[in-house]
């Protein structure tokens, strides 16, 4: 019926996907957050990391094979998810409160139908080969070597720092700085085809999923 796709992020090693309705004015601590996972607003997914997450979220139809085959069924998490208006949202457990400014790094907010739901939700892996086939199908190697760029040249740039702090001391590591950052501030990520290839990178990734769930209407499944 309906599938959404939100990226979000933790510094808590936690994420949730969350009714927008109820939400507390400011942030929470663990109780207010048990106390609105009892109320069924709140599905909680302790991720055992920091870091970036997307969500891939099924609403009345199954998930697709391709993806399910790569979920881990053993852990996976149910819950009840009653969305009165039908606002959902998906990030750290740290920005479960309304005043939270919604961004790609923590939080995402999407609606789906209002409804009442049965949520399975499982951690998905895929492995690396797929990814990296993924995004050579859509940017090529040599499109892949160019986004690979700036992990060369940063680590350069610093050894290239310390020989010209022995050398040259302070303002010639100062020098060796300043020109690797203005070089990739102006010169790399201003590049047309650099942004090109990234948002075409970025496009790719939404595809591989690192949290799936499949909502289930409650209504429909007890009619």
């Amino acid at each position: 019926m309906a599938t959404i796709v939100l990226p979000g992020g933790t510094d808590v090693a936690e994420v949730a996907i969350f009714s927008l309705d109820s939400l507390p004015d400011v942030a929470t601590d663990s109780d207010a957050v048990d106390s609105i996972v009892q109320s069924g607003e709140l599905v909680r997914f302790p991720t055992g990391a920091d870091g970036a997450y997307l969500l891939h979220a099924y609403v009345d139809e199954a998930i697709p094979e391709d993806i399910y085959q790569y979920c881990a069924k053993e852990d996976a998490v149910r819950g009840r998810l009653f969305l009165a208006s039908g606002r959902i949202g998906f990030g750290g457990i740290e920005s479960t409160f309304s005043a939270f400014k919604s961004n790609a790094n923590i939080r995402s907010d999407g609606q789906v139908p209002p409804g009442d739901y049965a949520l399975t939700a499982f951690h998905a892996e895929f492995p690396d080969d797929l990814v990296e086939k993924a995004v050579a199908a859509a940017i090529g190697r040599k499109g892949q070597l160019l986004l690979w760029l700036p992990s060369v040249v940063i680590p350069l740039a610093i050894v290239l720092g310390m020989i010209a702090l022995f050398f040259k001391g302070p303002l010639g590591a100062l020098t060796v700085a300043a020109v690797t950052v203005l070089g990739l501030k102006f010169g790399y990520f201003s590049n047309s085809t650099i942004r090109r290839l990234d948002e075409q990178n970025s496009r790719v990734s939404l595809a591989f999923p690192s949290i799936v769930v499949e909502m289930r209407s409650r209504n429909a499944s007890e009619a």
